[in-house]
């Protein structure tokens, strides 16, 4: 069961629209008052209903008031779900080194216009950079010469216990000071917190740009890999690599496209809207994918 390290966010009773309440109280009073016989016992009455009248207005003035306040949050709440379901979310999936394949669809979803400014987004691993990456603003392309110089700095230096290092080197290069602004309620890292029993978690509140990348860097902590000890610590607990438990996390949107950097078909995956089976003809070998 995933769950955020942030309590949901506060919503505030106070608002700034206006209220206009319905003169239909007065006309009421009015079309009373005018249908008097003008006798001098309904003309003394005549007068009373007037006073009541005003005070009618000022209690249903008042519980207009209430009621649409009581209404408030619930209100702010659908207006909330609204926004979220307008468009569906995308989860990039744990790939490894597999960067190329999300990048490559990532740029398509984009040119296509399936993924916008809004989009809610999640991933694990290395879903989770390429998240980072789309909500940076970079293009795919300069994304993937970082990619090309991260696999020849591992291919000449090696990869065991040092690439966490080279990541996070990569990423504070390519991603902008403000990312933390950009991803916060949009993007969902998926990490892995071990406990007696591993457990997902999602984080998508970041109070700076290095705790994004402390959280994608936590996300993709595969041990032995990423740096010479078994696990990492992020905001107090101890965590591992995220596609554990959470391979394919769902977004914030009542949709989620679910795109997997492997063949759904050879690992029996289901549910999986984008991979390479959508193109078996040019699909690589589990050769070529090594």
């Amino acid at each position: 069961m995933a769950i955020s390290l942030l309590p949901r966010p506060f919503i505030s009773l106070r608002t700034s629209k206006s209220f206009d309440l319905s003169p239909r109280v007065f006309s009421l009073r009015l079309s009373c008052s005018s249908s008097s016989n003008g006798s001098a016992g309904n003309q003394q009455v005549s007068s009373n209903p007037e006073k009541r009248s005003f005070a009618a207005a000022t209690g249903d003035m008042f519980i207009g008031v209430a009621s649409r306040l009581l209404k408030r949050v619930k209100d702010v709440e659908a207006e909330k779900e609204r926004r979220v379901i307008t468009s569906p979310g995308f989860s990039f999936s744990a790939a490894g080194l597999l960067f190329p394949y999300h990048l490559g669809v990532a740029q398509l979803l984009i040119e296509k216009g399936y993924i916008k400014d809004t989009t809610p987004l999640a991933g694990a691993s290395a879903g989770a950079v390429v998240c980072a990456v789309i909500t940076s603003g970079s293009s795919m392309w300069e994304a993937l010469e970082a990619t090309k110089v991260l696999a020849d700095d591992c291919r000449r230096n090696g990869t065991a216990f040092r690439l966490g290092a080279v990541l996070r080197e990569s990423m504070e290069k390519l991603l902008p000071d403000d990312i933390h602004i950009r991803s916060n309620g949009r993007v969902r890292v998926a990490i892995t917190q071990v406990l007696w029993k591993p457990r997902g978690l999602l984080v998508d509140q970041f109070d700076s740009k290095s705790d994004l990348i402390n959280a994608v860097h936590t996300s993709s902590f595969i041990p032995g890999y990423l740096a010479p000890r078994p696990v990492t610590m992020f905001r107090n607990r101890v965590c591992v690599d995220g596609g554990l438990t959470l391979f394919m996390p769902p977004s914030a949107a009542a949709k989620t496209v679910r795109v997997c950097a492997f063949s759904a078909s050879s690992f029996k995956l289901k549910g999986i809207g984008i991979s390479p089976d959508c193109n078996p003809l040019n699909r690589a070998t589990a050769r070529q994918v090594k």
